[in-house]
């Protein structure tokens, strides 16, 4: 079993040493998204294959930190720790992702407020019922307890999401698969409520619109181009503090909860790797993010 492992972790590293028409990207399941899209425009216009492996931002650091693939994808801002650790990385913004909440199409909710947002997952808010609507909203809430669903701590997503909300997350007694979040400060306290653990969007999708009571916070940009490929009638997505996402088809600037998408490289990256950095920054590539549901740079 050991042996298997190290012939995967070292599998990446041969290609990338012996071939240059190649790049192996790793990290950020969010960005994995678009460049499935990009990467078959860039080998045509370029001549370079792309692979990606989509196992989380945490990952896509450690992954180009060791040498392990020639890019690191991440959805968020390296931490202190990890610009200790390796303080030779350099992140490169090529663009911006916005969060936003999903829940089923049979409920009848609209709009979060950070608050009501900050309550549900710290265990104040437990029932539909408990959510405050505008008094000419006039319809029946749902009456049901709120299930919440959260991408695992791994994933730049929930990075941004407790940064943005001012919350800590832990595993919930130990187990693997449910979360539990406070309020930041050493005078809160962990909530009794959990909250269920997803890796990927399809996961996300298909608890959402099998629950009517169930919420989940997950990249636009990755559920744009999901929804292109699945039914989404059955989910919608809410809007923040009172400002939607979306303008119709167009993505709306002035949606607050956003977060970096960061390409992480080595000090001394390949010439295929700096060729995919400018053709991302390039306007051809920043019209692919914005066709695919994310914010480019300006």
């Amino acid at each position: 079993m050991l042996l298997g492992i190290i012939i995967v972790l070292i599998l990446p590293l041969k290609t990338r040493a012996m071939d240059d028409t190649q790049l192996f990207i790793v990290g950020s399941t969010s960005m994995a998204q678009v460049l499935e899209v990009v990467k078959h425009q860039f080998h045509q216009d370029k001549g370079i294959k792309i692979l990606v492996r989509p196992i989380g931002s945490d990952k896509g650091v450690v992954s180009i930190a060791e040498g392990l693939s020639d890019i690191g994808i991440v959805s968020r801002f390296l931490t202190e720790q990890e610009t200790s650790k390796w303080p030779y990385l350099t992140q490169i913004a090529i663009g911006q992702d916005a969060i936003v909440f999903l829940v089923n199409a049979q409920n009848p909710i609209t709009n979060l407020n950070a608050a009501e947002v900050r309550g549900m997952y710290t265990g104040a808010l437990l029932n539909w019922q408990d959510i405050a609507q505008p008094p000419d909203n006039h319809y029946k809430a749902l009456d049901d307890d709120i299930m919440l669903l959260s991408k695992a701590k791994r994933h730049g997503t929930h990075s941004a999401f407790i940064d943005y909300f001012g919350l800590n997350s832990s595993l919930a007694n130990g187990q693997q698969n449910k979360l539990t979040f406070k309020k930041e400060g050493i005078n809160n306290l962990y909530a009794k409520k959990h909250t269920y653990i997803f890796n990927k969007i399809h996961q996300a999708f298909g608890s959402v619109s099998r629950q009517t009571n169930a919420i989940a916070f997950e990249s636009l940009g990755a559920f744009t181009i999901f929804s292109r490929s699945q039914n989404t009638a059955f989910i919608k997505i809410l809007s923040l503090n009172q400002r939607a996402p979306m303008i119709g088809r167009r993505i709306n600037p002035n949606y607050e909860f956003k977060r970096p998408l960061n390409i992480i490289i080595n000090q001394h990256p390949s010439k295929q790797t700096t060729q995919f950095i400018e053709y991302m920054l390039s306007t051809k590539g920043q019209k692919m993010l914005t066709d695919n549901g994310y914010f480019p740079l300006d």
